[in-house]
């Protein structure tokens, strides 16, 4: 029977994990805390880089790969930045005018319905 004598190694990121087992964790917090919430995991993982050469600690090199896997398994949610145009006065005006004629019909007596699909 044929075995392998690779036995594999460990990662520099997971040997500090085990030792310091929240290091990632604060890492990510400073690095959100410094870049923002909608910064992407490029640039996340670059500022955790910088970071961990700050501490006494070993320091750790982290791609975007690597941190978004991470971030998964910790159940991280994305949140993504949307947006949407602002509400000017005319659409104001005009959502407020729909909103009179609805309570005006209602008033008198009349059945609305709302269709989902047009």
């Amino acid at each position: 029977m044929l075995r392998s004598k690779h036995k594999g190694s460990t990662s520099q990121t997971n040997r500090v994990e085990a030792e310091h087992p929240t290091k990632r964790h604060q890492l990510y917090r400073r690095a959100t805390s410094i870049l923002g919430d909608d910064a992407t995991f490029t640039e996340v993982a670059s500022q955790m880089n910088l970071l961990s050469t700050v501490d006494e600690q070993p320091t750790m090199s982290l791609n975007k790969w690597s941190l978004l896997w991470w971030f998964k398994k910790q159940k991280g949610k994305e949140r993504r930045a949307v947006f949407r145009p602002l509400l000017k006065e005319e659409h104001k005006r005009a959502k407020i005018q729909y909103i009179n004629e609805i309570c005006t019909l209602q008033d008198q007596g009349a059945t609305i319905g709302y269709e989902d699909e047009a």
